[in-house]
């Protein structure tokens, strides 16, 4: 069933059976219209749903000649995160460490849909193995990294930064969207949230330390990175750009759960392994870290907004993961000069998506 009633355009589709092989059901159906119209001549096996988000949809797709893709899907034809990836996908080819592309663009199955198709090296799952996994052999990751340096993307922090500042918005162009939201969060209590937020982004970007140009994932996380014959592997580069060459350590940081203890070391590990001298560049960090701390909170804010007022909270392993990276990473926002006086606003979300489960 499409999920249109809750996004205008971004969502997708609602949650699915773990594993769809029906031939007539009629997602089933749109990928392989959608394979037709890209001019991908493989036959589709099973569809597994991978991620139902904000910007777009992922879905593990195997073929019968066993070969693993991951399919992306938006109503948004012009959804800036697949086609920053899109883009990236293109224009680097990096071989065995950034996915091959097999297709991408815009299709008409019903409606307008943007899609972007690659091949997906199934290895270890982070979440099997244990988020302990990165971090102990954190240097090992940061090494895989770095043969990503030469690539390049269209994307500044900047840019990031208003793709994810712009995901609350395009939501509520939906009217019903907008009315669940403000049945519990009315738009002068919501911008007297976030608006803080981004006005420390902003602040704190102005630093001539952000003006530099190495290439970032963006989005280091247990979903999608892998492990494989003693390597680790990186896919959904649709939050990449060109900035500071610490942003990938302070994401990494968040995305696994660090406390500050752990992140001062793997700093240090960081620093060893591009012989950097740690002590001349810990301000810098910290200064990157406020920048990617102001993201992601807003990220997480912005998410679980959805998940109470649309949801319900009736995806509860979601709720968790949320929660769990807002409690985990609190030492870090408390570098945000808004933290002290939004963290009450923000513990009533918290305290408001925790009662759902009751």
């Amino acid at each position: 069933m499409l999920n249109k009633e809750f996004y205008k355009n971004n969502a997708f589709f609602s949650e699915f059976e773990p594993v769809i092989t029906d031939k007539d059901h009629l997602f089933f159906l749109i990928c392989v219209e959608i394979f037709k119209k890209a001019g991908i001549e493989l036959q589709i096996s099973s569809i597994k749903p991978y991620d139902n988000g904000i910007n777009h949809d992922s879905f593990l797709i195997e073929t019968d000649k066993k070969k693993h893709l991951m399919l992306k899907i938006s109503f948004e034809s012009d959804n800036q995160f697949l086609i920053n990836e899109s883009e990236f996908l293109k224009n680097n080819k990096e071989k065995g460490l950034i996915p091959e592309l097999l297709g991408c663009g815009v299709v008409k199955v019903g409606d307008d849909i943007r899609f972007l198709i690659h091949e997906h090296d199934v290895g270890f799952d982070i979440h099997d193995l244990g988020l302990s996994f990165a971090v102990s052999n954190s240097r090992i990751l940061f090494g895989c990294l770095s043969f990503l340096g030469s690539s390049s993307s269209s994307w500044s922090i900047n840019d990031y930064a208003e793709n994810i500042f712009s995901n609350l918005t395009a939501i509520r162009d939906s009217e019903v969207v907008r009315d669940k939201i403000a049945s519990v969060y009315p738009k002068e209590t919501l911008d007297s949230l976030i608006e803080p937020i981004k006005k420390d982004f902003y602040s704190l970007v102005q630093s001539p330390i952000f003006k530099s140009d190495f290439f970032c994932h963006g989005n280091i996380n247990p979903s999608n990175t892998t492990s494989a014959k003693s390597l680790f592997k990186f896919f959904d580069f649709s939050r990449c750009f060109m900035g500071n060459r610490f942003f990938d350590l302070c994401f990494f940081a968040l995305n696994f759960k660090l406390d500050r203890v752990y992140f001062n070391r793997v700093a240090k590990e960081y620093c060893l392994f591009y012989s950097l001298d740690y002590e001349k560049e810990k301000d810098e960090i910290r200064e990157c870290l406020k920048v990617a701390s102001s993201l992601f909170l807003y990220d997480l804010i912005t998410n679980l907004i959805i998940e109470q007022c649309l949801y319900l909270n009736s995806r509860q392993d979601k709720v968790v993961l949320l929660m769990s990276n807002y409690e985990c990473s609190k030492w870090a926002f408390d570098q945000l000069p808004c933290f002290e006086s939004l963290s009450n606003k923000i513990n009533n979300i918290y305290e408001s998506s925790a009662k759902g489960f009751n």
